[in-house]
């Protein structure tokens, strides 16, 4: 009896002594819940989170959730971290680029929230987002044409003596762009090494759009004063194709 008698007043003690701790613990914010029984005890408007999601019984009346579901709308996220949580359709924004997962065709990367042609590749990045074939590219020299050079014809512009070239190009590509063609002239070659002495040179270029498959003329004038005298005078083509955005 004596043993059981003890055992009820240590009993007494301790629940006192936890009570008084109890009354004695701070309110922070004077809400009348002391900080050890107040959920939130920093906010004077809340004390209590019976559904534990992090948001305070008062704060869901006032918002409209439920104070006792921690999933309101039931999308299977809690309230204090979904978007719109009386909104079963919205849920979470993962990576924080403004569009929620259930629309987010890259829900974990910030820098992607669409894929228009479906092919894996985000809009962003993608090169082209509405064909679902190709989605980066590759520079290519245009190699697969031909080109004949035209009778030059003679020409006066400015009290100047020139010729007019014409270089018809066929483009055997699949690809288009600009050919660029060059005329150059030798008022003083050197016959025996098939060179132009020095700053005896004439030359201009022009450029044309051939599209794939295509066959066009591009002209090209150069004015020299040696046109006709052909013993002292030569000249050279050249046709440069263009280096093209190839889709991959």
């Amino acid at each position: 009896m004596l043993i059981k008698n003890i055992v009820i007043i240590l009993l007494i003690v301790m629940l006192s002594l936890s009570y008084s701790g109890c009354l004695k613990a701070p309110d922070t914010d004077g809400d009348g819940h002391r900080d050890p029984v107040d959920a939130f005890p920093e906010d004077p408007y809340d004390w209590e989170d019976s559904d534990g999601d992090g948001i305070g019984n008062n704060a869901e009346k006032d918002i409209g959730t439920n104070p006792y579901n921690p999933d309101s709308d039931g999308d299977s996220y809690i309230d204090s971290i979904d978007l719109y949580p009386l909104n079963a359709s919205i849920g979470i924004d993962s990576d924080g680029d403004g569009y929620h997962d259930a629309v987010d065709a890259f829900p974990d990367n910030s820098g992607e929230w669409a894929d228009t042609d479906g092919d894996g590749y985000g809009d962003n990045s993608d090169k082209y987002p509405e064909d679902p074939m190709y989605h980066t590219s590759t520079f290519k020299n245009l190699t697969q044409f031909s080109y004949e050079e035209l009778t030059p014809t003679t020409i006066f512009e400015n009290n100047s003596q020139g010729a007019e070239y014409t270089i018809s190009i066929t483009n055997n590509d699949t690809l288009g762009g600009n050919f660029i063609v060059t005329v150059e002239t030798c008022n003083a070659p050197d016959w025996t090494k098939q060179e132009c002495k020095p700053g005896t040179k004439r030359g201009s270029s022009n450029q044309g759009y051939i599209g794939p498959g295509e066959t066009r003329t591009v002209k090209v004038k150069v004015f020299s004063e040696y046109l006709t005298q052909r013993r002292t005078y030569m000249y050279w083509i050249t046709v440069t194709p263009p280096i093209v955005e190839q889709p991959v």
